[in-house]
C-alpha cells in the first residue's frame, strides 16, 4: 500500500479542526437569521478551502523538486557514462596498439628467420661449391702445384637457426633447458639468447624437424589471429605427459586440455576441417612433438622439463591442436 503524503494528513487534521470550531461557535451562538447561518457556513468552507489549495500547492512544488533531483541524477550519470565510455575507448585504443606492436614483432621474428635461413643456405652453397679459398685463386710466381685434394671445413655450427646439416647427430644427452627456450622461439628480433638457443637445439636433426614444423603451425594460426601468448593453459603435472606418452588415452588425460579458449578453438577446428595446408601441416607437427616427447619421458629426470612445457608456444600450440583433433580421446 502506498504511502499516504504527509501534506494530506495535515491538510485534512487542519480542515476538521476548523469545521469542529465553526460548528462548535454556531451551536453556542445560533445565528438569527438566515444570512446569520450564511455566514457561518462561509466562515466554514472558505479557509478550508484555502487550507486544501495551500496543500495541492505544496504538493506540486514537492513534486516537482523530486522531478529536478531525478532529472539531476540522469545529468550526473550520463556525464559518469560518457567519462566510462572515453576510459574504455583509451583501454581500446592501448590494446590495439599492443595488438599491433606484437604482429610486428612477430613478423620481424619472421623476417630475421627467413633472413637467416636464406643466408645460411647461400653461406652452404658456397661453401660446398669453393671449399677452401686458396684453392681458387692460383699464385702466378709459384711452380704448378701439386694436385692436392682441399680439406673440406668441418660444420661445428648450423648455419641456420631452423636447419641443420643432415649429417649432424646429436652429441651426448640432450640439454632439455636449452631446448625448452628454442620451442618457445625468440621474443623478437632483439631476443639474442632466443637465437642462439635455435642455432644450438637444431643441431639435434629431430628438435630441429619438430622446430620447422611448429614454426609452420604457429605461423598458420597467427593467420587467423590465435597467438600462443594469449592462450594459458591450466598447470599440468608430468604423470599427465607421461601417460600420453605411453599411449593412454581418456578421461585420465583431461588435464592436457587446458586450453580453455572458444574461440582459438573453434577458429582451428574450422580452419582444420576446411585448409589442408594446415590440417597436413598440424598433424606433421603433432607426429614431430609426440616423437620428441617420447624421447623426453624416456629419461630419468624428466619431471621438471614437463612441468616447463606448456609454458612454450610449441607446447601449447600442441595442447591446442591436440583438443581439436581428438588426440586426448
Amino acid at each position: 500500500m502506498a504511502e499516504v503524503w504527509r501534506g494530506w494528513t495535515i491538510a485534512g487534521a487542519a480542515s476538521l479542526l476548523w469545521l469542529l470550531m465553526t460548528i462548535g461557535y454556531a451551536i453556542s451562538v445560533p445565528p438569527a437569521s438566515a444570512l446569520g447561518w450564511m455566514m457561518v457556513l462561509v466562515a466554514g468552507l472558505v479557509p478550508v478551502t484555502m487550507i486544501w489549495l495551500i496543500a495541492v500547492l505544496f504538493k506540486q512544488t514537492e513534486d516537482l523538486a523530486e522531478d529536478v533531483r531525478y532529472l539531476m541524477d540522469r545529468v550526473a550519470k550520463g556525464r559518469e557514462a560518457r567519462e566510462d565510455l572515453a576510459i574504455l575507448g583509451q583501454l581500446r585504443q592501448d590494446m590495439e596498439r599492443g595488438f599491433r606492436d606484437l604482429r610486428a614483432q612477430i613478423t620481424a621474428t619472421d623476417e630475421a628467420l627467413t633472413a637467416l635461413r636464406r643466408e645460411g643456405d647461400g653461406a652452404q652453397t658456397e661453401l660446398f661449391a669453393h671449399p677452401t679459398a686458396e684453392a681458387t685463386v692460383p699464385d702466378p710466381k709459384s711452380a704448378p702445384a701439386r694436385e692436392v685434394e682441399p680439406e673440406r671445413p668441418i660444420a661445428t655450427e648450423p648455419a641456420l637457426p631452423l636447419s641443420a646439416p643432415p649429417d649432424t647427430p646429436p652429441s651426448g644427452s640432450r640439454d632439455w633447458g636449452l631446448i625448452l627456450r628454442a620451442l618457445n622461439f625468440p621474443e623478437d628480433e632483439e631476443d639474442l639468447a632466443g637465437f642462439k638457443a635455435l642455432r644450438e637445439a637444431t643441431r639435434d636433426r629431430a628438435v630441429a624437424g619438430l622446430l620447422r614444423a611448429a614454426e609452420d603451425v604457429l605461423n598458420l594460426l597467427a593467420q587467423d589471429g590465435i597467438y600462443m601468448d594469449d592462450l594459458v593453459p591450466h598447470a599440468t603435472e608430468p604423470e599427465h605427459w607421461r601417460r600420453f606418452a605411453a599411449g593412454e588415452r581418456g578421461a585420465a588425460l583431461e588435464p592436457l586440455a587446458g586450453i580453455e579458449d572458444a574461440s582459438s578453438l573453434d577458429t582451428t577446428r574450422t580452419r582444420m576441417r576446411r585448409d589442408e595446408v594446415m590440417r597436413d601441416a598440424a598433424l606433421h607437427f603433432m607426429r614431430r612433438f609426440d616423437g620428441l616427447l617420447m624421447d623426453l619421458v624416456a629419461e630419468g629426470d624428466a619431471d621438471p622439463t614437463l612441468r616447463r612445457l606448456p609454458a612454450t608456444r610449441s607446447g601449447r600450440a600442441f595442447m591446442l591442436i591436440a583438443q581439436v583433433i581428438g588426440a586426448l580421446d
